[in-house]
């Protein structure tokens, strides 16, 4: 997704007021004549995003005729794989929450209804830069819109940091300096924090790793773009840090979750996240965190990228009101006050510039850091997954494992994740 040109316009709302056009309704009253119909929508995130959606759709419900909406929700890990067994089963949400690495799954298998028809009158999609959208696509199909953008963040322990007499990370340091910083981090703590938490098992690091050296995960048309020698390159630098104890053990590594990390269980002082976390990480924490970019190579890595994906069921009764609904996710500026960034910085740019001008000092800290990414970044334009790539990045963590718990060696579970990653790609 070419972002860098187009994230610059609508990050540029220093100054901007809240205009009282923004908070007008949406779309009008209602949805005009038609059978009453129930919108089954579902999404994950922590307790507090969870209830800012459901709070969202309450209001959306509120100005759209006989449409009732069901929130459904939950963890993620547990509600991944509920939405996962609900479509297999043939009773999936009218409206889901995916990941851009499961969305090329979901189209695969027709779960994923193409949402061209709609845009740009029901799904109101005009005054947006186009770029955001097909940041979504598969295929040049619009099968799923956007909630909103972020890029990768890694927050620190500020107190563990001072401690160590590392006062300020320059945004363009490299892995490198990372490793260094970690060990120093680690030493003068006694390893209470751990210098970092241990990212060799996430794919999406990896792909921020070898983006920085020119390589990509996947070719244009779905393939393999990585090797086995970028595998190991990764793993071996995580097998140093675990070994020499600047990153946490394998045992410590299991027994985190995506929420309850081991930077905010004060465990680590570094974790790899994402832009829209800062300020519910910080919550969880309890204490200051700091943010930066991700390190990098011989470029940035990292890049601007949508959030999560809204998609409607494939075989959705009421595919026309699940669109309405998801307008309404998207475009409502009384949900996007609702929402803030827990899904990303709001594409709609009256709403970002709403939600912007709205902050406080800590929900700033999103748009800043997308700023400084936008100064740090290598743009994609292959955001999405292929098909496969979901099965892909479930083989990288279990391969990932096996080496961080002596199962096999680097070069082993390198060798049998490239075999197993081109299995997964071709189908």
């Amino acid at each position: 997704m070419a972002t860098h040109i187009s994230r610059r316009r609508v990050l540029q709302l220093g100054g901007l007021a809240l205009g009282s056009g923004v908070l007008a309704a949406c779309g009008g009253s209602g949805t005009g004549s038609g059978k009453a119909a129930t919108i089954r929508v579902a999404y994950d995130g922590n307790a507090e995003r969870t209830k800012q959606v459901g709070l969202a759709l309450e209001k959306i419900q509120s100005k759209l005729d006989g449409v009732t909406i069901q929130s459904e929700f939950g963890g993620d890990n547990a509600f991944f794989t509920k939405v996962r067994t609900q479509i297999a089963s043939g009773d999936g949400p009218d409206i889901f929450l995916a990941n851009t690495i499961d969305l090329g799954n979901y189209v695969k298998s027709n779960a994923a209804l193409d949402l061209s028809k709609y845009l740009p009158d029901t799904i109101k999609t005009g005054d947006w830069d186009q770029q955001l959208l097909k940041g979504a696509q598969v295929d040049g199909k619009q099968y799923s819109i956007g909630t909103g953008v972020n890029s990768f963040c890694l927050l620190y322990d500020k107190a563990a940091f001072d401690k160590a007499g590392v006062t300020k990370l320059d945004p363009a340091w490299t892995w490198d300096d990372f490793a260094g910083i970690a060990a120093e981090v680690s030493k003068a703590n006694a390893r209470k924090p751990y210098g970092t938490s241990d990212a060799g098992r996430d794919l999406q690091t990896f792909q921020v790793y070898i983006r920085g050296n020119g390589a990509e995960l996947f070719t244009p048309d779905g393939a393999i773009g990585f090797t086995e020698e970028h595998v190991a390159e990764f793993w071996n630098l995580w097998k140093r840090l675990r070994d020499t104890g600047a990153a946490v053990p394998a045992e410590v590594t299991a027994a985190a979750d995506f929420n309850n990390n081991n930077l905010v269980k004060r465990k680590a002082a570094m974790n790899f996240d994402f832009s829209n976390r800062i300020l519910s990480n910080q919550t969880l924490a309890g204490r200051p965190l700091g943010s930066t970019t991700y390190p990098q190579g011989d470029r940035p890595g990292a890049y601007i990228r949508p959030s999560r994906v809204w998609a409607v069921y494939g075989r959705s009764k009421n595919p026309e009101k699940a669109a309405q609904v998801l307008d309404g996710l998207v475009n409502d500026p009384d949900a996007a006050m609702l929402i803030r960034t827990q899904l990303g910085v709001p594409n709609n740019p009256k709403n970002l510039a709403a939600v912007e001008a709205a902050a406080t000092s800590d929900q700033a800290r999103e748009f800043t850091h997308l700023k400084l990414v936008e100064q740090h970044q290598t743009p994609l334009a292959n955001v999405v997954f292929p098909a496969g790539g979901g099965d892909v990045s479930g083989a990288f963590q279990t391969y990932a494992d096996k080496v961080a718990f002596g199962k096999l060696s680097v070069s082993e579970a390198a060798r049998a994740l490239i075999a197993d990653a081109t299995k997964a790609l071709k189908g």
